[in-house]
């Protein structure tokens, strides 16, 4: 679900101004450039820290802290477009993208987590078992808590529950 940043902090009301950044879902804040021929992507950030979503290839991990402020992100063309996870969620991720929901949902899932500054993390997966419309038989929800440390440039991470609700 894409929302505006407001509905999700509701507290920070200079969000209210922000026109281009939206949020999927509750953890994910997306900062696209919508001005043909700029390389400039610019938005308000809400309060917190944010890390940077990188390339798979890339081993540098960037966070930013949000003040409400105005932020910019240089972008070129083919550039990811500039996505921010919350500290302290996990965000599941389809390990590939295929044709058929069905190819996709078989390639597995990952698990990104973002710490906070105790090194916490939390966040839900929902799995459903066919195409049929969402019925409590065919739908599951998986709860996660984990907590990492990190140590000569290594995060070790550990999941501290892992639950479905009856």
């Amino acid at each position: 679900v894409t929302m505006h940043p407001s509905l999700v902090f509701s507290d920070q009301a200079g969000l209210y101004q922000e026109t281009t950044a939206f949020m999927v879902g509750t953890n994910l804040l997306v900062v696209p450039a919508v001005t043909e021929g700029s390389n400039e992507a610019t938005g308000l950030i809400p309060a917190g820290l944010w890390y940077a979503l990188a390339d798979e290839d890339s081993s540098q991990v960037a966070t930013l802290t949000g003040t409400g402020a105005m932020q910019s992100f240089t972008v070129e063309l083919y550039d990811p477009i500039p996505s921010f996870q919350l500290a302290g969620t996990m965000i599941p991720m389809h390990n590939q993208a295929k044709m058929l929901i069905n190819d996709t949902k078989a390639s597995g899932y990952s698990l990104v987590f973002a710490l906070d500054s105790n090194g916490n993390a939390k966040g839900s997966l929902m799995l459903d078992t066919n195409e049929q419309p969402l019925i409590a038989s065919n739908t599951y929800w998986l709860d996660y808590s984990a907590s990492g440390t990190m140590s000569n440039g290594t995060i070790t991470m550990r999941i501290n529950s892992a639950s479905a609700p009856n």
